[in-house]
């Protein structure tokens, strides 16, 4: 469902231009999710706070292409490879990319505002795709990657160990990448049962309904997949994101916890450009906030929500 938009979300052009590696700034009346995750407790601030825009770091969002000359990008979207082809000539073709972009680092809802984000299209018009596809992009990132770099690879797949084992090598070749686990048809399903969210040196992240107060407390989505191969769970509640064009073209996009937590791997690597993916994984678990999910309602799903604030 769509929400409103409270006035003055979008911030001050001031806010817009804060430079990487300053005092930071701090955003009014953001959307749900992004005031979520900067702050440990309900009820939520009506605020979203950063220390860095991490303008040095390269997120490689692998999807459906990304309008990159929208507004909300600022100049900062460049296209690495398109392996689908053919015309790109409706507003569809552009949709998951560019909503799962506006959230890594878009101005308005991104969590890390000043990221070099990067187009790597493997799914097609209507959002298909194949595992060979997906494999070809993997290593072209691994080969392409300008460090520090985070990748997201916001859906799933059935079971695949040659996706797997391309993730795997992407990471160890110093690529941070994150992975969702939401889309399933029932709560009780495992994301240890699809790639690539069931690989461990992947940040898996879950989708997290955000709560308004701490009378109702946070909870997992419907459709958020469990289980010990998730890292976090991340916001997805309300999600407006960009959708093609240049204006207020505004999707509700599910799927954005894997977003937000790439932008939250990009603010470690912003402030810790030489750390290796391990280190940003291992971070991110560490500052998570803890015990905040109803344990009843879980399973094996650690009770982890991600955080981007102070440790």
């Amino acid at each position: 469902m769509l929400l409103a938009l409270a006035p003055g979300a979008l911030g001050s052009p001031a806010e817009a231009s804060t430079p990487q590696g300053s005092a930071g700034s701090t955003q009014s009346n953001p959307s749900l999710s992004l005031d979520r995750i900067d702050q440990r407790d309900l009820p939520l601030s009506r605020s979203y706070s950063w220390t860095t825009k991490a303008e040095n770091v390269h997120v490689y969002v692998v999807d459906t292409a990304i309008h990159g000359t929208h507004v909300d990008f600022e100049g900062r979207v460049t296209e690495g490879v398109d392996l689908v082809g053919g015309p790109r000539n409706s507003d569809v073709c552009f949709f998951s990319g560019t909503a799962t972009a506006s959230l890594v680092g878009g101005a308005k809802y991104g969590a890390a505002k000043g990221v070099q984000l990067k187009s790597v299209r493997v799914r097609d018009c209507w959002q298909e795709t194949t595992p060979a596809r997906v494999v070809a992009g993997i290593n072209w990132v691994t080969a392409h990657a300008q460090r520090p770099a985070v990748a997201v690879l916001p859906f799933v797949l059935a079971p695949n160990n040659a996706v797997d084992e391309a993730i795997r090598k992407s990471v160890k070749s110093g690529v941070s990448w994150v992975t969702s686990a939401s889309g399933a048809k029932h709560a009780s399903e495992d994301a240890c049962s699809v790639s690539p969210a069931r690989v461990s040196e992947a940040i898996t992240a879950t989708p997290l309904d955000v709560a308004l107060s701490s009378t109702t407390g946070d909870v997992l989505r419907g459709d958020a997949r469990r289980g010990p191969c998730v890292d976090v769970a991340a916001p997805s509640s309300g999600p407006t994101a960009m959708g093609p064009g240049n204006g207020q073209n505004l999707w509700d996009r599910g799927g954005s916890d894997s977003a937000y937590t790439a932008g939250a791997a990009a603010l470690l690597l912003g402030e810790h450009p030489t750390w290796t993916p391990t280190q940003v994984h291992q971070e991110l678990v560490r500052k998570s906030t803890k015990d905040k999910l109803n344990p009843g309602t879980i399973g094996a799903t650690p009770n982890r929500i991600l955080y981007t604030g102070a440790a």
